[in-house]
């Protein structure tokens, strides 16, 4: 049933979501072996109807999902709990604050970061980049300027990407000028 669901997430298929859902819903709180939840699944493949209908529905999130969609309610009980949760990896070598970063979600990256995740964490997995390569590859200007505020280092190479190289590839020029401004300001390396 997992991998019907994983597969319907992958494919936006919102009817057969709903129908696996509603008949399980404890598929919701199941990971498959390589950690994927169905909405994280669903956010990965841009399936953006599927993980709309997803967000709505209530489950105690894992702090990876929390911090990609936002729920900052989730994300300050699961640190309570776990303060170390800020700077763990998902099995697909995320932080919670790469999630964050790139999916937009503000108040979580404030919270990981007031909770002392470090945006200097570089991901284990093939993208091998930091927070600060994520906020600007998926254009989040706001989480930018955040990261960069919290002493991210505009200079570090990643993949062999720095943050400007991101930023100027995907055409992001006000990322581009933030990261610009925070290397003459001299920003910590």
């Amino acid at each position: 049933m997992l991998d019907d669901l994983l597969d319907a997430c992958r494919r936006n298929d919102l009817e057969q979501v709903r129908s696996l859902v509603t008949a399980d819903p404890k598929l919701l709180t199941r990971q498959a072996a390589t950690g994927e939840t169905p909405l994280l699944t669903a956010l990965y493949h841009r399936s953006r109807e599927t993980a709309s209908w997803l967000g709505e529905q209530r489950w105690p999130r894992t702090v990876f999902e929390a911090a990609a969609v936002n729920d900052a309610a989730r994300l300050r009980e699961v640190l309570a709990d776990d303060p170390a949760a800020a700077d763990t990896y998902s099995a697909d070598g995320w932080t919670p604050l790469h999630l964050a970063a790139f999916f937009g979600s503000g108040q979580a990256s404030e919270l990981l970061l007031s909770h002392g995740a470090d945006h200097r964490r570089i991901a284990r997995n093939t993208v091998a980049n930091t927070p600060l390569h994520a906020a600007l590859a998926a254009k989040h200007l706001t989480l930018v300027k955040h990261l960069l505020d919290a002493g991210a280092d505009p200079r570090i190479e990643c993949a062999g990407y720095t943050p400007l190289t991101i930023a100027e590839s995907a055409g992001f020029e006000a990322g581009a000028e933030l990261v610009r401004q925070a290397i003459a300001a001299g920003a910590p390396t």
